[in-house]
């Protein structure tokens, strides 16, 4: 879709490990089908253990609050660990709070390669605010409950 399609209030770079997501902006800003008006159109740059590949996706803004509201569990300890498997599946995300505290992160990529890192709780706030920032300005328009 032509870039002039999509509403570009604001771009956002969001890292999380070896992941960088552009949310370029909301990629159907007009549409008011439940199963097309949430999505946000993203370029993404992912450097695993072998490669660096870049690419583009889309995620859903209830995708990124959902991933949100799971990392905020894992930071206030309410959780012990969390899957992220967006839709579109460029990269799948993993993580596990050790018995020191700290949490393993797991990165599956598309092309077959992975990556791991090891974060604190701080680290997991950084990643929080980042992504309230992006959805502060592309709020989800719907729940994962209205889409049967």
């Amino acid at each position: 879709m032509p870039l002039s399609h999509l509403d570009q209030s604001s771009a956002h770079d969001l890292l999380i490990g070896p992941l960088t997501i552009r949310i370029q902006g909301r990629l159907h800003p007009e549409e008011t089908d439940p199963f097309d008006f949430d999505w946000l159109t993203t370029s993404s740059t992912f450097k695993g253990q072998h490669t660096t590949s870049p690419g583009s996706t889309s995620f859903e803004a209830v995708e990124l609050a959902r991933f949100q509201a799971d990392l905020i569990a894992l930071a206030d300890h309410a959780a012990s660990e969390l899957g992220f498997y967006p839709t579109e599946q460029i990269c799948m995300i993993t993580a596990k709070r050790r018995s020191d505290g700290q949490v393993d992160v797991g990165f599956g990529h598309e092309s077959g390669d992975t990556a791991y890192v090891i974060v604190t709780d701080e680290d997991l706030r950084n990643w929080i605010d980042g992504l309230a920032a992006i959805l502060r300005d592309y709020p989800p328009r719907t729940t994962l409950q209205n889409i049967s």
